[in-house]
């Protein structure tokens, strides 16, 4: 009873509230809350059958024509280690305020290095499992630069034998309900 007593005096000491701190969980595919995350998940579940994944020719452009808006894909490239964005939907470029088609990650200058480290730690691991791997998270005041106070996310693999790009779905809440201009 005294040690939880203790947590609190001690948390009502803290200068920052759960809303200013950024918090960031791994989820599963079935944890997933975003009716388009969901969707785009269902597609890429549907379409990989049997196999670890689906090809990119199998999910894009036509089955997922009307996700695209949610999605953006990143293409490995094993001769250099990188990854180059393809694709980049409208709702990540609202909610980074960028649009990095065509640039690869390692070069990318509409990110800090602390992003793009992040970014490639997720890639990397969905290439090593060939699973999808979720995130979903509250941006806090901590991290005032982002436009977006909530996310919800999924990395999909997709190839034959090795994983040849990476398909992301992700949805975003405008922090104070709209999109900075």
């Amino acid at each position: 009873m005294q040690e939880s007593k203790t947590r609190h005096t001690i948390a009502a000491a803290l200068p920052m509230t759960a809303a200013d701190v950024t918090r960031i969980i791994e989820i599963a595919p079935d944890a997933l809350q975003s009716p388009e995350v969901k969707a785009v998940c269902a597609i890429w579940q549907e379409r990989r059958g049997s196999r670890p994944m689906p090809t990119r020719d199998e999910v894009l452009p036509r089955p997922l024509a009307k996700f695209l808006r949610y999605i953006s894909l990143t293409r490995f490239t094993p001769e250099s280690g990188d990854y180059e964005f393809r694709i980049v939907g409208d709702a990540h470029v609202q909610a980074y305020g960028a649009n990095a088609q065509g640039e690869r990650l390692s070069q990318t200058k509409s990110a800090s290095p602390e992003f793009v480290a992040a970014l490639t730690h997720c890639l990397d691991l969905v290439r090593s499992r060939r699973a999808p791997l979720g995130y979903r998270g509250i941006m806090g005041r901590d991290l005032s630069q982002a436009s977006f106070d909530w996310f919800e996310t999924l990395y999909m693999p997709l190839g034959t034998d090795s994983v040849d790009f990476i398909l992301n779905a992700a949805v975003y809440r405008p922090r104070e309900g709209k999109w900075r201009e």
